[in-house]
């Protein structure tokens, strides 16, 4: 009951940011647990993220489009609908790895646990989260 009278207060917008910020949460703490790493790298890597993203005010990550292109025949206006939300997806996902890669990476070199910068980027396994992705339609 509780939670249908807050998400009915909260913006579309402010929704989907949570639930991009949250995917991206999920997503890096799978990773770490994937590398191995001790909680204090963990801890320390959480404490960055929510970091980054109250200074950005979302996660941005400069070479990943926010927007999308192209321009639709009116025709087909809810099939470009679906592919605009989809890019929009798509690039929410990118941001979020490249995020989570690179503060992995520079925190656990920072804390004395380093790990090269390909197997912090294979540990965000692509092929599992495009299953989970799934999963969520």
């Amino acid at each position: 009951m509780e939670k249908e009278a807050l998400l009915k207060k909260l913006s579309k917008s402010t929704i989907n940011s949570l639930h991009t910020f949250y995917t991206t949460y999920l997503r890096i703490n799978s990773s770490l647990q994937t590398l191995s790493l001790p909680q204090l790298i963990s801890k320390e890597v959480i404490h960055y993220y929510i970091q980054y993203v109250i200074h950005k005010n979302g996660i941005h990550v400069r070479g990943v489009s926010t927007s999308s292109s192209g321009a639709g025949d009116k025709k087909d206006k809810r099939e470009e609908k679906e592919r605009l939300r989809q890019q929009k997806q798509d690039n929410d996902y990118i941001m979020g790895g490249s995020l989570g890669s690179a503060l992995i990476y520079v925190v656990g070199k920072k804390l004395g646990w380093g790990r090269s910068l390909m197997d912090v980027c294979d540990s965000f396994n692509p092929q599992d989260d495009d299953e989970e992705k799934n999963d969520e339609k």
